[in-house]
């Protein structure tokens, strides 16, 4: 019975690092300067092909090669000013940071693979 609590505690601790999270600027800022991996994804609701990535990064987030990361989702309708100061142009675009800089971008993307592949990169 003990086993069991102690998995399910592991599971869940696992899991709490795997969201994606409403982009913070501080926070932001923080892992930019500590290189610490850091990924963002424009979104915006009325987008169809955002609506396709949303589940499959949370899904790549859970995996244990990629529960370091960070991921941010940005409102592409109400944070234009940090969108063009990141040079996104389009919603649905995942940019990926190391070391405080990018080091990948995807736009448009629906393939696990080609989404895994941009996380992978900050690894």
């Amino acid at each position: 019975m003990r086993t069991f609590f102690l998995s399910l505690l592991v599971l869940f601790s696992s899991l709490a690092h795997a969201d994606i999270k409403p982009f913070n600027a501080t926070e932001f800022e923080q892992k930019m300067q500590s290189g610490a991996a850091v990924v963002l994804a424009a979104h915006a609701p009325w987008c169809p092909t955002c609506r396709a990535q949303k589940p499959l990064l949370k899904t790549l987030s859970m995996q244990k090669e990629h529960q370091a990361l960070t991921i941010y989702e940005i409102d592409f309708d109400s944070q234009k000013p940090l969108l063009s100061s990141l040079n996104i142009q389009r919603q649905s675009t995942i940019v990926a940071f190391k070391q405080g800089k990018e080091v990948s971008r995807s736009i448009g993307s629906t393939s696990s693979a080609a989404i895994e592949s941009v996380l992978k990169t900050v690894e």
